[in-house]
């Protein structure tokens, strides 16, 4: 089982690759919808899969 952020509590993949395998595996079983990219967590640092495009992911966080 992959690992869960404690932040976001989306999965964790080590690299882009294995994201990107998990995601065509997915995307295999869904009809409709579902991510379609990755990213670098900023929290805990592993790679996630969103649906977000990447021009449109907030870059930095605002202070609470």
């Amino acid at each position: 089982m992959t690992p869960i952020c404690p932040t976001s509590g989306k999965q964790q993949f080590a690299t882009t690759k294995a994201a990107k395998d998990s995601l065509l595996s997915k995307h295999n079983r869904r009809k409709h919808g579902g991510p379609k990219y990755t990213y670098r967590c900023p929290d805990c640092g592993s790679i996630h899969l969103t649906r977000v495009p990447p021009e449109r992911i907030r870059r930095g966080r605002r202070a609470s």
